[in-house]
């Protein structure tokens, strides 16, 4: 990155405030809010060579009946359904018993479970995307019913074993239910 020191009452560049802007953490992409939708797909080229890594932060608000999801990425505007996904997660639940989950070779990656009653967010990284190498993935996801009786934190990582690049991915609710939710993402680089 490059680093610079202004002074008081200098002016500055066009070019110094593109180099400040994208050295400045995360960027926002894009976001939107989804109703009645039984899976949301980032828009095509929400993913560019532009920055390195990625965050989604996606929250559920709500679900016409219980669900789990799933996320593949995606290549102009269709799916990688192939069976390249690899993931390892796990994490506690409200009466300390600790769940797990390790896929290898799966045709998407998982992304948790809700109840129709809940609140749900999901904030992950994606790295190399766009690059014709192995796309990785690490984040969590955190779930509670309105009751506040049923609780999951879920960390994890994996990866897309295949050297595509993608340009946007895609949450899928598995039983076709109905969620209505937001996400926002944000690009950034690494030195």
């Amino acid at each position: 990155m490059a680093t610079q020191t202004f002074t008081a009452g200098q002016v500055l560049t066009a070019a110094q405030l593109t180099t400040l802007q994208a050295n400045s953490g995360l960027q926002h992409i894009t976001g939107a809010s989804f109703a009645t939708a039984t899976s949301v797909s980032l828009p095509n080229g929400t993913f560019s060579t532009a920055y390195d890594n990625y965050r989604l932060i996606l929250t559920l608000t709500a679900l016409t009946t219980d669900s789990t999801f799933t996320m593949r990425t995606r290549a102009s505007g269709t799916d990688n359904s192939s069976v390249s996904y690899i993931t390892a997660q796990g994490g506690p639940n409200v009466g300390s018993t600790f769940t797990y989950s390790v896929t290898n070779e799966a045709a998407a990656w998982p992304a948790g479970e809700s109840d129709a009653t809940v609140l749900y967010t999901l904030v992950m990284d994606i790295m190399n995307p766009q690059k014709t190498s192995i796309t990785y993935m690490t984040g969590n996801y955190f779930y509670v019913n309105q009751a506040r009786s049923n609780i999951f934190s879920i960390g994890g990582s994996g990866a897309v074993n295949n050297a595509t690049s993608y340009d946007s991915l895609s949450f899928i609710s598995n039983q076709s239910n109905s969620m209505t939710g937001k996400y926002q993402v944000y690009g950034y680089s690494i030195g």
